[in-house]
């Protein structure tokens, strides 16, 4: 049996203890930048524009394509009348949907 002197096994230990704690400090900055990103963390458009969120359980092919085409046509058809909006479409798994409206109604 192999056996470390306890000197290098401290050692050891100090650098392994060093690398988690630098793991964790990089995954953490990185998990915060990815939600300021993400979430609101810096504006979207400018203010004079009105963003719509329109939120939706329908996965299947051609749902999302169609609710383009419609949301590309009332942008249109509101940029003509001089309204600026922003639709911004967002499929929700039908198993988390309920929990998600629930969320972003009590959220804002």
């Amino acid at each position: 049996m192999i056996r470390i002197s306890t000197e290098k096994e401290s050692r050891l230990c100090y650098w392994f203890k060093r690398l988690g704690i630098g793991l964790f400090a990089l995954v953490f900055a990185l998990s915060c930048i990815m939600v300021f990103i993400n979430h609101g963390g810096v504006a979207r458009f400018s203010p004079d524009v009105r963003e719509i969120t329109f939120a939706h359980w329908q996965l299947e092919d051609g749902f999302r394509e169609g609710f383009d085409r419609a949301i590309a046509e009332y942008e249109e058809i509101k940029a003509r009348q001089g309204v600026k909006v922003k639709i911004r479409q967002v499929s929700i798994p039908v198993r988390g949907y309920q929990q998600w409206q629930r969320t972003q109604l009590i959220g804002g």
